[in-house]
């Protein structure tokens, strides 16, 4: 796995953008902790880091931006002043118009949405398509929030992803996960 850092990714932005297209699975820094992401669209790249994870539930993805998410999501007007608090440590779970993304994403309709207040969210503005976002960590295992935690074992199977964004510590938490597929917001996760 390569390591690199922001000024690497956004330097040479066209051969990153060509290897996330293309599959690539790749650890990044957020607002909360590191995740693992890739194409939302490429069902492969899905499908891997679900294997990583261990765990077949439906994943969240980082918007390209918050005309994407009003575009293809479903969102009550009484809802909408969720999309004001994104860039933000939220997940806001939202039903698609349509089919968007893959069903290996979510298993349905319903999709988490995430707008990070960070920079990689203007990375993923500028690649123009979804990315996958879910934390570097098996289930039940606390996520990652350094490089040197891709040695132990609980993160073995990270170590297949092909670059990893080091940002060094991070002392976030993760998102707070809203649902808004309803007529009232429902808290997931604080």
């Amino acid at each position: 796995m390569d390591t690199l850092n922001k000024n690497d990714l956004l330097s040479d932005f066209e051969k990153y953008s060509k290897l996330i297209e293309s599959g690539a699975i790749f650890i990044y820094p957020t607002d909360t902790v590191y995740g693992v992401g890739c194409d939302a669209r490429n069902e492969t790249g899905v499908m891997k880091i679900k294997q990583m994870k261990q765990r077949y539930k439906p994943l969240s993805v980082i918007a390209p931006s918050k005309k994407w998410v009003e575009d293809n999501f479903v969102i009550l007007e009484k809802h909408k002043h969720w999309l004001d608090k994104l860039p933000g440590k939220y997940t806001l779970v939202l039903e698609a118009k349509n089919d968007v993304l893959p069903i290996t994403v979510s298993g349905g309709k319903k999709i988490g949405i995430r707008i990070p207040n960070h920079w990689i969210s203007g990375f993923v503005e500028r690649l123009g398509f979804p990315v996958i976002t879910t934390s570097v960590n098996i289930a039940g295992i606390e996520p990652l929030t350094n490089a040197e935690q891709l040695g132990e074992t609980n993160y073995d199977t990270f170590k297949d992803a092909d670059f990893f964004v080091d940002e060094g510590r991070i002392n976030g938490s993760r998102s707070a996960v809203v649902d808004l597929t309803g007529e009232r917001e429902f808290y997931l996760r604080m």
